[in-house]
């Protein structure tokens, strides 16, 4: 298959933009920021078009893209964990929301995932937000095994304090 020459030849299908819209917003914490995460990954993906037609799992490519062009944007996340870190500040934790809380309990886990350092929030919604094995989470951070485990632990630690102390 050839690379597309122009993007009226080339999108990437529905499906695929819904799954990279879900990671971005994840990854990131807010809307604004998963659609500039988004917009990044999806301007990489057309400039690598030519290695996105010979990939075998295009989405895992396209996957791996999107995570590490939000991990590559280093000045954009420490704007980010200055924002969030305030929110964290003010944030509560609900034991047991009823469903009209349900919106405040998305945004308490928001801001304790804005707590961890990048490559733990990165594992953490990976594999529980996405579901990803240790050996695709290393693939998509691109670091070992080990490194996500490593992660992994770590972040659920920093998240058992932090619900702890609240």
């Amino acid at each position: 298959m050839s690379a597309p020459e122009s993007p009226a030849e080339w999108w990437p299908p529905p499906e695929l933009v819904d799954v990279l819209t879900a990671q971005a917003a994840a990854l990131a914490g807010n809307r604004l920021e998963a659609e500039d995460v988004l917009a990044d990954a999806l301007v990489a993906l057309w400039c690598k078009r030519a290695l996105v037609a010979k990939a075998r799992n295009t989405e895992a490519y396209a996957r791996q893209v999107l995570t590490r062009t939000f991990l590559n944007n280093r000045a954009a996340t420490a704007r980010r964990r200055r924002l969030q870190l305030r929110l964290a500040r003010t944030a509560t934790l609900v034991a047991s929301p009823a469903p009209a809380d349900a919106v405040d309990q998305v945004e308490s886990v928001r801001a304790m995932l804005a707590v961890l350092p990048t490559n733990e929030r990165t594992a953490i919604v990976l594999r529980y937000y996405l579901d990803l094995s240790d050996l695709d989470i290393a693939a998509s951070i691109g670091c070992s095994e080990d490194s996500v485990r490593s992660y992994l632990s770590r972040g659920r630690a920093r998240l058992r304090s932090h619900l702890v102390s609240s």
